[in-house]
C-alpha cells in the first residue's frame, strides 16, 4: 500500500512464501521452506535547497529451510536474515548537467547447521556510495557513473571443532570500483544510437570464498577458495533503436573482457561426503566442483523488435526476441560451462476492449558449446497461452487474467542447470495459472484520489 500526499509518497510491503517441495538429486529429502520480507519506500520533492528529489527503499527479510530427511528428522538448518537500504537524491541542474547521487548498504548473515551444510555460517557487509550524470549538449547525450564499494565477507569457521571442515574463523576484505560511460545519439527522425564501456569488479560470495561440502539440492560436492580476489572486467556495448508508433525495432551487440572470473568448475574428481578422493569402485562418490579465477571472455548480442499488424476495432501486435551469448575459459581455450543457448521468442497479441489474448512461441538452440566436463543439451520448444480482462468497479480496478504454460507439454531441459540433476529436472511441464490483481483507491468527497493500495494473487 502506498500513501500519496502533496510532494511526495510512503509505501509498504508485506509479502510471505512458505513451500515444501522435495529435490531430485536425494529423493528421500524434502525441503520445508518459509519466507518473509518487509519493504518500505519514499520519495519527497525538494527535501533540501539545491535538490530536486530524495528516493529512499529499506529491505528485511528472513529466510529459514529445513532439511527433513525420510524418517522426518531435520538433517540441516539454514537460516538467513538480511537488511538493506537504498538513499538516491537527485540533483537540481549543474549548468548543462544532471544527475543522482546517492548510497547503498547490506548486511546478512547466514547460519547453517546440520551433517548437510556445505558453507559455514557467514556474516557479509556492503556499503557504496554512488554517482550517475548526464549532459545533454548538441551532439546527443552522455552520461558517467562511478560506484565505490567496501565488503567484507566473514566465516565463523566449524561449529564443532571436533568436526573440522570449513577450518577456522575468516574475515576477508574488499575495495571496489566500478566507472561507467555512456552515449545516446539521436540519428534521422526515430532513429538514435547508443555506446558504454564500462569497468566493474565485485566481491566473491560467501559460498564462493567458504564452500566444502556436498551440495544436496544439486548432488555435488562443492569447494570455494577462501584465498579469491575482487572479480573484474571490462564491458563494452553498442545499439542502434528505432521506434515509430507501435513500430520499433532495437538492436545490441556486447562484449566483456575479464581478467578474473569466478567460475565453477568441474575437476573431474570424485570425493566422498568428507571431500577426499573416493575409490572408482565407491558406491556414494560425488563429482568435486571448485571455485575459480580464470581469465574469460562473453560477448554476444541481442535484437528485439515489434509492430502492429492490424489496427481496427481490435489490434493485433507481432514481437519478437533474439539473444546469443558466446563465452570462453582463455585459461583452457574451453566454454564455460553452463550458459544458455541461443534463445528466441516469438508473439501475437490482439486487443480489444478490456480484453486481451497472447500466443508466445519460446524456443531454445541446441547448446553443444560446453566444456569437456560437461553434456550437450538439446534444444526445445514450448508454446504459451494467455488471456486477461480489465474490470471496473467504482473506485476498484481489477485485472483477472490466465495462462497456460507449456501448452504442448513437451519435454525440455535447461543448459544452465547443473550437469547432476539437469536430466532428473526438465522445465515444468503443462500448468495453468489463473490470477486477479485488484487496485483500491481511497478518496475523499470532491477530491482527487490520495489514498492508493494493491493486492494481487
Amino acid at each position: 500500500g502506498s500513501w500519496f500526499f502533496d510532494g511526495g509518497r510512503l509505501g509498504v510491503s508485506l509479502d510471505g512464501h512458505d513451500s515444501r517441495y522435495g529435490i531430485v538429486a536425494e529423493p528421500d529429502i524434502t525441503i520445508d521452506l518459509q519466507r518473509e520480507h518487509l519493504g518500505l519506500a519514499g520519495e519527497l520533492a525538494r527535501p533540501l535547497p539545491g535538490l530536486a528529489e530524495l528516493r529512499w527503499r529499506a529491505n528485511r527479510s528472513v529466510y529459514r529451510h529445513l532439511e527433513i530427511e525420510g524418517d522426518g528428522e531435520v538433517g540441516t538448518t539454514f537460516d538467513s536474515r538480511g537488511s538493506d537500504l537504498r538513499l538516491e537524491v537527485t540533483h537540481l541542474p549543474v549548468g548543462p548537467w544532471r544527475g543522482v547521487i546517492g548510497l547503498q548498504w547490506e548486511d546478512s548473515t547466514l547460519s547453517a547447521l546440520g551433517e548437510e551444510a556445505f558453507v559455514p555460517s557467514t556474516h557479509t557487509r556492503k556499503a557504496a556510495i554512488f554517482a550517475m550524470e548526464e549532459l545533454a549538449w548538441t551532439g546527443g547525450t552522455s552520461s558517467i557513473g562511478l560506484r565505490l564499494e567496501r565488503a567484507s565477507v566473514d566465516s565463523n569457521g566449524d561449529a564443532d571443532p571436533a568436526e573440522p571442515r570449513f577450518g577456522a574463523p575468516q574475515q576477508r576484505r574488499f575495495s571496489l570500483r566500478s566507472l561507467a560511460l555512456g552515449h545516446v545519439q539521436p540519428l534521422a527522425p526515430g532513429w538514435s544510437w547508443s555506446a558504454n564501456v564500462s569497468a566493474n569488479e565485485r566481491a566473491p560470495t560467501y559460498f564462493e570464498l567458504y564452500a566444502n561440502g556436498l551440495h544436496v539440492a544439486t548432488g555435488q560436492y562443492e569447494r570455494g577458495d577462501p584465498t579469491l580476489v575482487v572479480e573484474r572486467g571490462v564491458h563494452v556495448e553498442a545499439g542502434v533503436q528505432w521506434r515509430h508508433g507501435a513500430h520499433r525495432l532495437q538492436a545490441q551487440v556486447y562484449g566483456t573482457r575479464f581478467s578474473r572470473f569466478i567460475s565453477l568448475e568441474a575437476t573431474g574428481d570424485r570425493v566422498d561426503e568428507s571431500g577426499a578422493a573416493a575409490p572408482p569402485d565407491a558406491d556414494e562418490a560425488w563429482p568435486l566442483l571448485a571455485f575459480r579465477a580464470v581469465r574469460a571472455r562473453m560477448h554476444g548480442l541481442e535484437l528485439e523488435a515489434a509492430t502492429r499488424l492490424a489496427d481496427r476495432p481490435w489490434t493485433l501486435d507481432a514481437s519478437a526476441r533474439l539473444d546469443l551469448t558466446r563465452a570462453t575459459n582463455l585459461d583452457t581455450g574451453e566454454a564455460l560451462p553452463r550458459i544458455a543457448p541461443a534463445r528466441l521468442r516469438l508473439a501475437l497479441e490482439a486487443s480489444q476492449g478490456p480484453w486481451r489474448a497472447t500466443v508466445e512461441w519460446d524456443a531454445a538452440a541446441r547448446q553443444d558449446r560446453v566444456p569437456a566436463t560437461d553434456r550437450a543439451t538439446a534444444g526445445y520448444a514450448l508454446l504459451h497461452l494467455g488471456v486477461s480482462r480489465r474490470v471496473r468497479w467504482g473506485e476498484v480496478d481489477a485485472l483477472w487474467f490466465a495462462r497456460v504454460q507449456n501448452a504442448g507439454d513437451r519435454l525440455a531441459y535447461s543448459a544452465v542447470s547443473a550437469d547432476t540433476v539437469r536430466s532428473l529436472s526438465p522445465l515444468p511441464g503443462r500448468g495453468f495459472s489463473p490470477g486477479l490483481r485488484v487496485k483500491f483507491r481511497a478518496t475523499s468527497s470532491g477530491a482527487p484520489p490520495r489514498h492508493r493500495c494493491a493486492a494481487g494473487a
